[in-house]
């Protein structure tokens, strides 16, 4: 009777868990419209169960993007279908959003901005990479993806600006050399009628 007793806890147990997940039924990945309807007060979504991520945190950077005239979303789903990365844009599009920043539950960053700001997304996500937080991430995102960006002179204009230099350069002692000439000619003129 020892032998029979675990035999059926163990099965009663089994049972058990199976009769809980039917019940429960299966846990459903969110579609983008519940994302964008639980981000209309605050613009922030993050699912239950996903990793330590403070939406207080979040919120402050949504109103900075407001402050700019920007509409943002940042949402932490728990499962994002089919990938993060149309995910995010469909969030992005139904929400009538400039941007969209995902964090997955891989602990990836994604993201999908307007066609305003995609020159800038690349740098924008190198330089959320190395953030130790979600609100510090999506900070330095919004922050590099609305800063112009400093651009250098390309080389062939510092060399026209170079040769415009060296010609006047040129002209100004041409002037010169020919003023001294004709100081020398008019001495030398009046030094002969003498």
């Amino acid at each position: 009777m020892s032998v029979l007793l675990p035999r059926l806890t163990s099965r009663a147990f089994v049972l058990g868990l199976l009769g809980l997940f039917l019940w429960l039924g299966p846990v459903e990945a969110e579609t983008p419209s519940e994302v964008v309807d639980e981000t209309a007060v605050d613009g922030v979504y993050i699912a239950n169960g996903v990793g330590p991520i403070d939406e207080n945190l979040l919120i402050p950077v949504v109103e900075q993007a407001q402050r700019q005239g920007i509409e943002m979303v940042i949402i932490a789903p728990r499962d994002p279908q089919p990938d993060a990365e149309a995910f995010a844009l469909r969030v992005r599009q139904a929400a009538k959003a400039d941007i969209a920043l995902l964090f997955g539950p891989d602990g990836g960053v994604f993201a999908s901005v307007v066609e305003e700001y995609e020159d800038a997304i690349v740098r924008a996500m190198d330089k959320a990479d190395g953030e130790p937080t979600p609100d510090r991430v999506a900070e330095a995102f919004l922050a590099e993806l609305t800063t112009e960006p400093e651009r250098p002179l390309p080389a062939v204009i510092w060399t026209i600006v170079k040769a415009v230099i060296y010609l006047l350069v040129m002209l100004l002692l041409a002037a010169v050399a020919e003023q001294l000439f004709r100081r020398w000619r008019r001495n030398r003129q009046v030094a002969g009628e003498s």
